[in-house]
């Protein structure tokens, strides 16, 4: 129930961003936003909510979420795709043949909000006994799902140069996961709080179920395949290559930005490919006792867990931020956006102007998104 819930949210998140194409107008989207954390029933929910589940909070939200379908029944068609951005191609939204809309969303964006979410619920965790920190960690965690589902779907429409059936498989998982299966994870911290499957759990309670901890363990995966998908598509997806014709923009750098990028996240897939393994075996080879901790980290448990956070997670988002930004800021780099595009006859959106470019020739080619 809890599982089939998330999707619903996840995909109402959809239909209010086509609801406010239709409208041209936000509001759908803030309404939706403003009560995703309302409606998330786990990872320390907001103690003055009513009890049970479903409550009255999620009958509220389900309401909502039918009205937006109900409208959109009769709304024009939108078509989402991820293309390389064309010169002088910018804006949020623009009226295409006096009919069709387009709304334009760089893709680096993406990273960048996960990044960040990622950051702030890690650290809120180390404080959940502060009701700030619980609010944030719990809001952090409602963003954080269907951000991460459709991070890993803008993946997969940002093709590859190669690798087509890896691309499928980890996007395909990781897309499954938080729009799916997330509520099905539960830390040894959030298992003291109650929830849709175990609404008894209380502050002394510590107890995780099989498909908690199995849970917990691939999202951790899905997390470092979001990390690594991120790499893939500046070397693959050629998202760190210098656009054709660019190249003595940049010739005061002694190494192109390829290189760059990729030496800021070699400690992090170094530490992701290599030393977390060992740590991890030696947690399952001592039973996740102190003693794994201590042989790990140190004696400290605050400060182990601190070091963990920053080796396992930190230094990945913050790479994936500096790079990020990076490809924001330098006009040398390719731009992918994403296009949203309606038209007013329910038919397959106009050509609009967006250009891509040939990966090995100079000249720019207008493309309908596919």
């Amino acid at each position: 129930r809890a599982c089939a819930w998330n999707t619903a949210l996840c995909f109402s998140l959809c239909t209010s961003v086509h609801l406010a194409m239709e409208l041209q107008s936000w509001l759908p989207v803030l309404i939706q936003i403003c009560l995703l954390p309302l409606a998330t029933p786990d990872r320390v929910p907001f103690p003055w909510l009513p009890g049970g589940c479903p409550n009255r909070m999620h009958d509220l939200v389900a309401a909502y979420c039918v009205i937006l379908a109900l409208l959109v029944l009769r709304a024009r068609d939108v078509r989402v795709s991820v293309v390389r951005e064309g010169e002088g191609d910018a804006g949020d939204a623009e009226e295409v043949d006096g009919e069709a809309t387009r709304w334009v969303l760089n893709f680096d964006w993406g990273p960048i909000l996960c990044a960040f979410l990622s950051t702030a619920y890690l650290i809120s965790l180390m404080h959940l006994k502060s009701s700030l920190a619980s609010h944030i960690y719990h809001i952090s965690w409602s963003f954080l799902r269907p951000s991460y589902a459709w991070l890993f779907f803008a993946y997969w429409m940002k093709r590859f140069d190669g690798f087509f059936v890896v691309q499928a498989v980890v996007c395909g998982v990781g897309f499954s996961y938080f729009a799916f299966a997330a509520p099905l994870a539960q830390t040894t911290k959030t298992s003291q709080f109650p929830t849709c499957a175990a609404p008894e759990r209380h502050g002394g309670h510590t107890h995780r179920a099989s498909f908690e901890i199995a849970g917990h363990w691939m999202e951790s995966i899905c997390f470092y395949l979001s990390m690594i998908l991120c790499v893939l598509h500046g070397l693959l997806g050629r998202g760190w290559f210098e656009r054709t014709g660019m190249q003595q923009q940049s010739q005061t750098w002694r190494f192109n930005f390829a290189e760059i990028a990729s030496l800021i996240f070699l400690s992090p897939m170094l530490y992701l490919v290599v030393i977390h393994p060992i740590h991890a075996v030696s947690y399952i080879v001592m039973q996740g006792t102190t003693a794994s901790t201590v042989a790990a980290f140190g004696p400290d448990p605050k400060s182990s867990w601190m070091v963990w956070m920053v080796l396992t997670w930190i230094q990945g988002y913050a790479a994936i931020t500096i790079v990020s930004l990076c490809v924001l800021r330098m006009p040398s780099l390719p731009r992918y956006v994403i296009v949203f595009e309606s038209d007013g006859k329910g038919k397959a959106p106009a050509n609009v102007a967006v250009q891509e470019f040939n990966y090995s020739g100079t000249t720019p080619v207008s493309a309908s998104p596919s």
